[in-house]
């Protein structure tokens, strides 16, 4: 139990990592408040931090290791569960090798999520990850290191025209990818008082748009067809970079060709948005003195992510805003130890996804309903609910179940944890020692997070649940590690940080110093060295070497379409963490139910009120939701949200409806974000009755 006193620590809920002073009395969250020294977030804190002590204390935790007997879950002890995960996973390595264990992860909103059983992979020397990284930003990263080499991000402060593609900074408070300082709120706000203009494209008008900014509505997927028309209008008006480009870039001349039939009539049609406004887009952005592009997760779960994102970051080439001031800039990042240091390119080539970081979780889903001989035998899923995240649930949990043993750790009990055979209870981030490294404009740093709270029941820290196994596996030797504190000093070993160290300062800065245009000295971090508008490495992996506007498959846009007249998109709510914190008190007194979004015109046609609950249909299945009203610019579309159904808070699952017959052929990413839907039924608030239906019953 922490003494009574003031306590500043990280909030671990999300990716921003935002710092907080705590007061603790009597064992118990007495107060908490921003902290105004800590960079990232100078004060600001979210409502999520305010579900720090409900999470801890929730009476749904997983307080004890659950083995599956007989098709029910029996208790068990510490040492029952690590002697049979070890037996367990040991029988299947020595009779199928390396290659068929899996570890599943999900999005690293801390290192405990990103390291957990990483090294444990390592000594059984097997490289497979897979997790949510089709589904986020890893496409996106995809795209930018085919084009630069690496991933830049944008610089706001120096921007005279900030073009927020897909991007909700207010519910994601991020900046980028993994830049952080000041809060996003803070940098935008100071970038309007400068003059600065801040445009969104986004299908939906934003809670970040503010008076004064330009919202364009852009049909949802189409975001290709615009970036593809403004470099067609960028180049032929010669608006380009000249020098940039005649210098530091191949593939230009190709590139020029390549645009030609991407017009603004050709824009117009596929996005929505006025040609005129394209025009004037296209003119804005290549003229501006600094221009910047902050791409978001609104441009990821669809079919073509990977392309989309070349298209955006070829603009920035051919405009010279990559690595230069108010563009986008490579940061320096702060040196961490690699836990499993064996590169999984080898296995993604070998799931036929070559280029990506990761194995892409449908591919693997598909190696197991397919019986593959060298499908994944044993999978370890840590921070992680594949079950709800990828498309076509129903399809996910029967892969899961062709697993030999399937091994889930997490603080509640998910879908996915439903499927396993053995659950081990974790800590929350508010019961550990912890750390985040964070690059910013400003430099870079590293920051302490400490328990507040005793974990409830017999809740362990992954470390040392991974420790354990691996002991039991023989590899007690081999670990640099034992808990946390122990994982700590290794992972910062490279940095020169000691557990004591960073845990009397707390934050700790490193003046690395902000360079622009580095390509001038050490070129890009390409094989050509140069900025690759042409990708030789796509070719000659089969890929288009540039991006290549193509419709969905005629399954779903078109043999669809008189069945299921809706398009339906999907959206997450800033309160919630992907699948996470749906069943706190204070979450669920906001928020109680899974929301459909619909423009009032389409809420007449189908007798909707705000208030009803409306079954959606799609072809793989079906939800209830809660209607709202909103303003939607397009006809017969539909706004759903996604990231619940786990057993604590029987919401609909939102990907017990989506497809997953087609997918991004370089990352794997599904259509979560675009598929064809149909109203079902509708039902007045606390009317258990139908009072309309459409189509036929179950």
């Amino acid at each position: 139990m922490k003494k009574d006193g003031r306590y500043r620590s990280i909030c671990c809920l999300c990716h921003c990592s935002c710092g907080f002073i705590a007061e603790m009395e009597g064992g118990r969250l007495k107060s908490f408040q921003g902290d105004p020294e800590h960079p990232a977030n100078r004060g600001y804190l979210c409502p999520k931090a305010a579900s720090m002590e409900e999470l801890s204390r929730s009476p749904d935790r997983l307080t004890t290791p659950l083995k599956r007997e007989g098709g029910r879950f029996r208790e068990i002890s510490w040492e029952q569960a690590y002697d049979y995960a070890a037996f367990r996973l040991s029988k299947i390595l020595e009779s199928h090798g390396s290659d068929s264990l899996m570890r599943c992860s999900g999005a690293p909103v801390s290192y405990d999520a990103r390291d957990g059983f990483n090294y444990l992979m390592r000594l059984c020397h097997s490289p497979n990850a897979t997790g949510s990284s089709s589904y986020c930003m890893v496409p996106r990263v995809t795209a930018f290191q085919m084009v630069a080499g690496g991933k830049p991000e944008p610089d706001f402060d120096h921007a005279e025209l900030i073009l927020l593609w897909g991007s909700n900074p207010k519910e994601t408070n991020r900046m980028g990818g993994y830049c952080a300082f000041d809060g996003i709120q803070k940098v935008l706000n100071r970038a309007r008082v400068r003059g600065a203009q801040i445009i969104f494209i986004d299908p939906i008008k934003n809670s970040s748009v503010q008076p004064g900014d330009l919202w364009l509505p852009i049909f949802p997927g189409s975001d290709l067809a615009l970036a593809l028309a403004m470099l067609r209008q960028i180049i032929n008006g010669a608006l380009y970079d000249k020098a940039f480009v005649n210098t530091y870039t191949v593939g230009f001349e190709e590139l020029k060709a390549h645009v030609q039939p991407y017009t603004l009539e050709f824009a117009e049609k596929k996005t929505g948005i006025p040609r005129e406004k394209i025009a004037w887009l296209s003119e804005r952005f290549a003229r501006s003195p600094a221009a910047t592009i902050c791409e978001g997760n609104g441009l990821d779960m669809y079919c073509n992510t990977v392309y989309t994102v070349q298209a955006i970051a070829a603009l920035l080439g051919i405009t010279g805003r990559i690595d230069a001031p108010g563009g986008v800039v490579f940061l320096p990042f702060v040196p961490q130890a690699s836990m499993n240091n064996l590169s999984p390119a080898k296995m993604a080539m070998k799931y036929h996804y070559p280029l990506f970081r990761d194995i892409p979780f449908p591919a693997v889903k598909e190696a197991l309903l397919s019986d593959a001989p060298d499908r994944p035998r044993a999978m370890i899923v840590h921070h992680a609910n594949p079950v709800l995240i990828n498309a076509n649930s129903v399809r996910t949990r029967q892969a899961l179940r062709k697993l030999e043993f399937l091994m889930v750790d997490d603080i509640f009990m998910t879908a996915t944890a439903q499927e396993a055979d053995l659950i081990l209870p974790a800590k929350t981030g508010f019961e550990t020692y912890g750390y985040k490294a964070y690059t910013s404009f400003d430099r870079c740093f590293v920051a302490f997070s400490q328990p507040l709270f005793d974990a409830p029941g017999q809740a362990k820290s992954v470390f040392e649940m991974e420790y354990e196994i691996g002991k039991r596996m023989g590899f007690s030797d081999q670990y640099p590690f034992h808990d946390e504190i122990s994982w700590i000093e290794y992972a910062l070993a490279p940095a020169g940080i000691s557990f004591e160290t960073l845990q009397k300062e707390h934050l700790i800065f490193f003046d690395k110093p902000i360079t622009y245009r580095k390509y001038q000295k050490t070129g890009f971090q390409t094989p050509s060295g140069k900025l690759e508008l042409y990708s030789q490495r796509m070719k000659s992996h089969g890929y288009s070497p540039m991006p290549v506007f193509a419709e969905g498959s005629g399954e779903e846009f078109v043999q669809y379409a008189q069945e299921y007249p809706l398009w339906i998109t999907t959206y997450r709510p800033g309160e919630f963490v992907h699948t996470k914190l749906h069943n706190l008190p204070a979450t669920a007194k906001r928020h109680p139910s899974p929301i459909l979004w619909i423009s009032p015109a389409d809420a007449q046609t189908y007798g909707i009120q705000a208030g009803d609950h409306v079954t959606v249909q799609t072809p793989d299945g079906e939800g209830i939701f809660l209607a709202q009203l909103k303003e939607i610019p397009w006809k017969n579309l539909i706004v759903l949200e996604f990231g619940w159904g786990n057993p604590t808070d029987q919401g609909a699952d939102l990907n017990r409806m989506t497809p997953d017959r087609e997918w991004d052929p370089i990352s794997g990413g599904t259509p979560n974000r675009l598929f064809r839907g149909k109203i079902r039924e509708v039902a007045r608030k606390n009317d258990s009755a139908s009072i309309f239906s459409f189509g036929t019953k179950r």
